[in-house]
């Protein structure tokens, strides 16, 4: 096997995958960025004095 037969994918399809991937990467982030700060308890709000 030459070198060139194992060369790594053609700029065409990085291109191609780019957009999916990062779309991906972003949707992943803020869902589990969010789930981070949803799964956080909230402070219990201070008794309002009556």
């Amino acid at each position: 096997m030459s070198s060139s037969e194992n060369a790594p994918l053609p700029p065409s399809v990085i291109r191609t995958l780019r957009w999916p991937l990062g779309i991906a990467a972003v949707v992943a982030l803020l869902g589990g960025s969010s789930y981070f700060f949803l799964r956080t308890p909230e402070p219990t709000p201070a008794p309002t004095p009556t």
